[in-house]
Parts: C-alpha cells; structure tokens; sequence
C-alpha cells in the first residue's frame, strides 16, 4: 500500500514568509544600529581630540609675554587630531591659524564632512592670558573604526537582498506550482464555459480547497446537465407541435422570416396545406382518427418532398411547406402533383380504411412584401385549389412564370 503523499500546512509557509519579516527588521536594527554607533563614535572621538588639546594646553610650554598658543597646541595639529585651530582673544581679534601640512584624502574628507563639519569651539578664559580656540577636528587616526562601520554596513546590505530574493523566488515558484492549475482551470472556464478538475497540490490547506472545488465542480456539471437538458426539452416543445413532432406555427415564423431578412429568395416557395373534409373524418370516426389523420399526412409530406423542404403544422390540418429549390414553375407543378397523389392511398386503422385528401396553395416570395403576405397569398392559392378537381393551384403562375424564371 502506498504511503500517502505528504503536504506541506500553509502555517508553515507563514512562518517562514514571519523570516522575510525578521530580516527586514535586522536591517532596519542595522541601519539604526550603524547611526547609534557612528553618533557614539563621533562623541567619543570629540571627546578624545578635546582631551589632546587640554592635555596640551595644560603642558610646560605656555606662552609668557603673549597670548599666542602656537607651540602649545602645535601637537595637536602634528598629530592628525585637528585640521586646523583658530585662536582669538576676548574681543574676538584673531591671533594666530594653524593649519595641518598633510591634507585629508578622499575618504577622510567625507568623514570629516558628515561627522566633524561644525568642529568644536574652547574658550580659555581661565587662561592667561585668556583666549578662545575654533578648532577643526580631523578623523584621520580613527579612520579605522568607520571603515569596519561603513564595511559591516554593506556585507549586511549586500547579504540581506541576495538571501531574500532567493528565498522569495524558491517560495513564489513552489506557490505557482501548486496554485497555477487551479488558477488556469478558472481561466479556462471564462473562455470556454468548460471547468478543469484542480490537481493534487503538496499545501494541505490548498488541496482541502482542490478537493471541494472538485466536487462543486461535479455537482455544477450535473446540474448544468440536467438544466440544459430540461431546456432543450422546453426549447423543443415551444417549436414543435406535439402530435406531429414538427416545427409549429412559432417556429414557422421563426423560419421564414430569417431566411426573408437574410437574403430574398426568388425561388423560395411556400406551400400552404389544408386537409379536406377533416372535420367529417372527426366526426365520423373520432378525435383519435383525426389525430392519426394528422399524423399520417405530415409522414406522407416528409417522404414525398425534398430533404431540405422546411414542414410545419399551422394549427388544426393546417400545414405549410418552404421549398428553396424550385427552378421552373413547371417542377413545382410536380411538386403539388406529387404531393396530392401520395394521399390516394387511405390510411388503415384497425381493418379499418380511412380516405383523407388535402389542398394545396402555392405563392413566390418573389412577389411578397413580407410573411402575412406571403401567407395571404398561399391561402387564396389554397382555396381556388379547394374549388379545383386538382386540388393544388399557384398564385398567379404567369406572373412567375414571365418575369421570375
């Protein structure tokens, strides 16, 4: 027996999306990290340089006669910890610049800017003599210290991206690969109305989901089934007449009128049916005979006109017949001829024969405007064939006959 396929629980999938989240805050941690330690950094190294000048300031070589410190703090400058001292006395009278001999490099400088821009400002006043000192502090000789800042900085910023680009890419191609079929079966359905059956998929929580959307599925193409069978059901019972199992008066309608407004048929004919004597054969032999009647008569039109003769009961024994090929008035003549003839034979019911004839009346589209006229026409057709021994006449054939064919 075959172990079950193992899944994946969508939790979990959450909890490691919960390490994206951790490493977003480790660097955000990072940047504040690297912001606390390069403020740190600068006030220690203010402090540091202040401690030189005053360690400086305090030594043996002070001035005597005047108020220059020159000498006093030239340590400071030789040593890197300054870029340049400004010395000014209580009214604010310059007395002496010092300047350093070596100038910063490239990365120095930028240190120096974002860090030590403003530098510091010393006044001496219990000096003597008094005198105030603008000095600009210099990072030369902790250059280090921001280098391995600045370097531990980019390794994280570099690591962090790769890491979860990586992470995301594995996890987003493993979520396409279990949720594209489903996603595809929808699509598939918006286009051709045809559902796909969602696959095995290794996330328990999705292929919970698979399994019900399979079965609604199931359920949904039984029910589709079922209606669409139901409505061809009533699609057909609507136009199609009950007893005959031909198209009725509606569909008729339907018919006639489509092929008028699609394209006007010269040769397109309707022939316009109607039994003879059909309320005697009711009378005389019942409703149920009558009905046979009518069931006989359409048999007998369908096996004596052509294939693509379109036949409907009007209502009653009323029948009309659309003929699209007839060539010549004379083939419909044959027609009608032929049609009348298949009646000669009664019809046997239970030993018992039964006699039936019918009229025809024919009429051209040609010379229609529209279907009631048509109709008009084929009926007054009809009628002058009742008053006939032929029992089939055409309106106006000459007509036709002169100007159609």
């Amino acid at each position: 027996m075959k172990n079950p396929q193992k899944t994946v629980s969508l939790i979990r999938l959450f909890n490691q999306a919960q390490l994206k989240v951790a490493f977003t805050i480790t660097l955000l941690t990072c940047l504040i990290f690297l912001g606390c330690a390069c403020y740190i950094l600068k006030t220690l190294i203010t402090h540091n340089i202040q401690q030189q000048i005053e360690w400086a300031l305090s030594s043996s070589n002070k001035p005597t006669n005047n108020q220059d410190y020159s000498q006093t703090l030239k340590p400071v400058i030789e040593h890197d910890f300054a870029l340049s001292i400004i010395q000014y006395d209580p009214s604010h009278q310059l007395i002496n610049i010092q300047t350093t001999t070596t100038p910063p490099q490239s990365f120095e400088n930028m240190v120096n800017f974002v860090f030590f821009k403003d530098g510091i400002h010393i006044d001496l006043y219990d000096a003597k003599p008094a005198v105030s000192l603008e000095v600009q502090l210099r990072s030369k000789n902790y250059l280090f210290y921001y280098w391995l800042l600045l370097s531990s900085f980019i390794v994280t910023l570099t690591f962090i991206p790769i890491f979860l680009f990586f992470y995301l890419y594995k996890t987003r191609k493993f979520l396409e690969a279990n949720t594209k079929p489903l996603i595809h079966g929808i699509h598939t359905f918006t286009q051709t109305e045809k559902w796909q059956r969602a696959p095995f998929t290794y996330i328990r929580e999705f292929q919970i989901f698979n399994t019900t959307f399979n079965t609604l599925i199931e359920k949904f193409e039984s029910t589709k089934q079922n209606l669409n069978e139901h409505n061809d059901q009533l699609n057909y019972q609507a136009h199609h007449d009950v007893l005959t199992q031909i198209p009725n008066r509606h569909y008729f309608q339907q018919f006639i009128n489509r092929e008028l407004n699609q394209n006007l048929n010269h040769y397109l004919v309707l022939l316009y049916i109607d039994n003879n004597k059909f309320k005697a054969i009711n009378d005389t032999y019942g409703h149920q005979m009558g009905d046979a009647v009518l069931i006989e008569t359409t048999q007998r039109l369908k096996r004596n006109l052509p294939k693509d003769a379109f036949i409907a009961r009007l209502g009653g024994d009323e029948f009309a017949v659309v003929l699209k090929t007839v060539k010549d008035t004379q083939q419909l003549k044959n027609f009608c001829q032929k049609l009348i003839e298949s009646c000669y034979e009664p019809l046997v019911v239970d030993d018992q024969p039964i006699y039936f004839t019918f009229s025809i009346g024919a009429s051209y589209a040609y010379h229609a405007k529209n279907l009631d006229e048509l109709l008009h026409q084929a009926d007054e057709a009809m009628y002058q064939a009742k008053a006939s021994g032929r029992h089939w006449a055409i309106f106006n054939p000459q007509y036709f006959e002169d100007h159609l064919f």
